[in-house]
C-alpha cells in the first residue's frame, strides 16, 4: 500500500518536470531575430534544498516587448540584464514562427516544456528595483543620461543630465539649452518677446513694427546721402 508521503513524493518528482516561470539572466541578445541566450537565475533544488549542478542554459529565446496594434516599447538587451521565462501550457512553436493574429496547432504534446520558453522583460530584485530612485513616484522612461517623467500636469522630457530640457506645465512650454535649431517655417500666434539679439538677412513685417518703440511707418533717419539731416518713411512706410 502506497501512503500519504509516498504520495506526496510522487507528485513532488512529477512537478520537477513542470516548467512555468522564472527570472533569468541575460548571456547574448540577437535584435534581428529578437532572441536571447540565457542562464536560469535558479539553480533546481534536490531534498536538501541545495544544488550541485551547473545552471541551465537556454538558447534563442524570443523576447516580448510591450507592444499594440500600432506602438511599440522596446530596447536594447545587455549581457547582465534580467528577465522572466515563462514556460507555456502547449508547444508554442508554430506561433512563433507564424503571425501573430492567426492560430496554429501545437507542434508537440509537451506541457509547460522548458525548451519552449519565451522572456519578458522587467525582471527585478528587492536590491535592484526596476524603477529609477530619483522618480520613484512619477511615471517614468530613463535611458542612460536621457529621461521623460509624468506627474499630475507636468512632463520632463531631459537629455544628457540637463543639457537639453523640456517641461511642460500649467499652459506654458519651458526649453532650457545651448542652443535650439528650427529647420521649418515657424508660424506665431501671439506676441514674441526677445531679451537677445535678433539677425537676419532680411525681414518683411506685414503689419506694424515697432522700433526703439517708434512704428516703421513713423521712423526717420538721420544723417542722409542726400545731404538732409533727416528724412520721413517712404512710400514703403521705411
Amino acid at each position: 500500500m502506497i501512503n500519504s508521503a509516498q504520495v506526496l513524493d510522487l507528485v513532488n518528482s512529477g512537478l520537477t518536470q513542470v516548467s512555468t516561470s522564472i527570472p533569468a539572466i541575460v548571456l547574448r541578445y540577437n535584435s534581428t531575430k529578437q532572441v536571447i541566450d540565457v542562464e536560469l537565475a535558479v539553480k533546481r533544488p534536490y531534498n536538501d534544498d541545495t544544488s550541485l549542478d551547473e545552471p541551465i542554459r537556454l538558447f534563442n529565446v524570443p523576447v516580448l516587448f510591450p507592444q499594440g496594434s500600432n506602438w511599440v516599447m522596446a530596447g536594447p538587451l545587455i549581457k547582465g540584464d534580467a528577465v522572466v521565462l515563462h514556460f507555456p501550457m502547449f508547444d508554442c512553436d508554430n506561433w512563433f514562427n507564424g503571425d501573430k493574429n492567426r492560430v496554429y496547432e501545437a507542434n508537440s504534446k509537451y506541457y509547460h516544456d522548458i525548451d519552449g520558453a519565451f522572456a519578458t522583460i522587467g525582471a527585478f530584485t528587492y536590491n535592484s528595483p526596476t524603477r529609477d530612485s530619483r522618480f520613484r513616484d512619477k511615471f517614468h522612461i530613463v535611458q542612460g543620461d536621457n529621461y521623460l517623467t509624468m506627474e499630475s500636469g507636468k512632463v520632463v522630457i531631459e537629455s544628457t543630465s540637463g543639457a537639453s530640457k523640456i517641461t511642460m506645465q500649467g499652459g506654458q512650454v519651458t526649453v532650457e539649452a545651448s542652443h535650439v535649431q528650427v529647420n521649418a517655417n515657424t508660424s506665431i500666434s501671439g506676441n514674441l518677446d526677445v531679451t537677445g539679439t535678433i539677425t537676419a538677412p532680411n525681414m518683411t513685417a506685414t503689419t506694424s513694427l515697432s522700433v526703439d518703440g517708434q512704428h516703421m511707418e513713423n521712423h526717420t533717419h538721420t544723417e542722409q546721402c542726400d545731404g538732409n539731416e533727416t528724412s520721413g518713411p517712404n512710400n514703403n512706410g521705411v
